[in-house]
């Protein structure tokens, strides 16, 4: 098992974070269209 390094640790956390956002805007997005 390799230690994950500060660079790929940030690289995972960004990728967590684009797909939130991604996740939240469709959410309002919908909730947008419902009104």
């Amino acid at each position: 098992m390799s230690i994950p390094t500060n660079k790929e640790m940030i690289k995972a956390m960004f990728f967590v974070a684009v797909v939130v956002i991604y996740k939240i805007i469709k959410y309002i997005n919908r909730e947008t269209i419902k009104r």
